[in-house]
């Protein structure tokens, strides 16, 4: 009689509990209890070392699971940074052409109906609107339609 463990491969030799079998003064029959000792000691370690592979498995996955995540924070931070830089850079535009229609109110006065004048009027309502961009509720929704933070960011 032999017991292998069917969770290793039976080539392997860690794979035998034991082997039994009659011998000269004695019969299988008479010491039935040495491999069902064998076999409960077989199963607590069977037990035991599948408990130990799930469990480093697990530890595998939530180690897995935890550097996604960083990496998910650490594309955020690059989003809030990219945002921001885009930010600045569209203020910048923002404060040139706001410098330029106050230089050319300066300069043009008063509006004559001619076509500077209705670049003038262009330039002030692009003004608005690029002004609009730089207020709290649209930086916020911006913030949020972009996904730059989450619960675990800092």
């Amino acid at each position: 009689m032999t017991f292998k463990d069917a969770t290793i491969p039976s080539w392997r030799r860690e794979a035998l509990v034991g082997s039994w079998r009659d011998r000269k003064g004695r019969r299988l029959e008479d010491y039935l209890d040495e491999p069902m000792t064998a076999l409960v000691a077989a199963a607590v370690a069977i037990r035991r070392r599948l408990a130990e592979v799930a469990e480093k498995k697990r530890l595998e996955e939530e180690e897995r699971e935890f550097r996604r995540q960083a990496e998910v924070r650490r594309d955020r931070q690059r989003k809030r940074r990219d945002f921001l830089i885009n930010m600045a850079d569209e203020y910048a535009r923002y404060r040139r052409l706001n410098d330029f229609a106050v230089h050319l109110k300066k300069e043009i006065g008063a509006g004559r109906g001619q076509p500077t004048d209705r670049l003038f009027d262009e330039l002030g309502l692009l003004l608005q609107t690029m002004e609009a961009e730089f207020a709290r509720e649209a930086i916020d929704l911006a913030a949020a339609r972009l996904g730059l933070f989450a619960d675990d960011d800092m």
